[in-house]
């Protein structure tokens, strides 16, 4: 008689690819975004954990431990005090064996960025003492707030930090502030202080002097004051 023949089996390949978040992504504060991973071979169950660089951070299926092999899991980022950086890794187990896990590219929490552009004071404008001016600007991204510094000369006088970023602030000039043509203003996001741009150079003249007209001043002062109010409250209702 032939002698029985050994017959080997081997599993199959076990693997698991984490396709979001991805080097791109930045998830901020107060959102829901959605983990997802393809699976090869028999896995039933998943731990997710979220790493900073290597350092772990939490389990993100910590109710249970684990979750359905589904593909997709909803992750909550809560308040920049607990998320806040760009070297974020999430990490998928095999909850079975964990030996078999995938990592998601580094990705962002609460990374705020984009452009500023000072739009007032310009160069030709000309500010009383003892007035009412707006401080405008334009940004793009996703810049929560900004720093406003205001220089004469290369000398810090006046400064205001984490105002909200809606595109105006309006500044009551000191009777007594000291005059001259060589006054700026520097808008930063407060996120990042990379990101700024500057007001080209202005003059602020005396109380009485020659100037912007006053009534017309407060004119422009209401409407961009009202037009804040509109966006704010169009802001509050979709966050409702």
């Amino acid at each position: 008689e032939d002698a029985p023949q050994l017959i080997w089996t081997y599993p199959d390949n076990v693997e698991i690819t984490v396709t979001n978040p991805t080097s791109s992504s930045n998830w901020l504060e107060i959102n829901m975004y959605p983990i997802q991973w393809t699976s090869t071979g028999d896995i039933e169950d998943v731990k997710i954990e979220l790493y900073k660089g290597a350092t772990f951070v939490e389990e993100i299926t910590d109710l249970f431990g684990y979750t359905t092999n589904d593909g997709s899991y909803d992750f909550y980022v809560s308040s920049a005090e607990n998320y806040d950086g760009i070297d974020y890794r999430i990490k998928i187990t095999d909850y079975d064996d964990p030996n078999v896990y995938g990592y998601s590219d580094f990705f962002s929490i609460n990374v705020r960025s984009g452009t500023i552009t000072v739009t007032s004071p310009r160069g030709s404008s000309l500010w009383q003492a003892g007035t009412m001016q707006s401080i405008t600007w334009t940004s793009t991204g996703n810049i929560l707030n900004v720093d406003i510094e205001i220089y004469k000369g290369t000398v810090l006088v006046y400064y205001i930090y984490d105002v909200s970023n809606f595109g105006v602030k309006l500044w009551d000039i000191d009777e007594d502030i000291e005059t001259g043509t060589d006054w700026k203003v520097k808008i930063s996001n407060s996120d990042n202080s990379g990101q700024f741009d500057w007001s080209y150079n202005f003059e602020i003249t005396s109380a009485g002097e020659g100037g912007a007209i006053l009534g017309y001043s407060f004119y422009i002062i209401l409407t961009i004051s009202m037009i804040s109010f509109a966006i704010i409250i169009r802001r509050f209702k979709r966050r409702c």
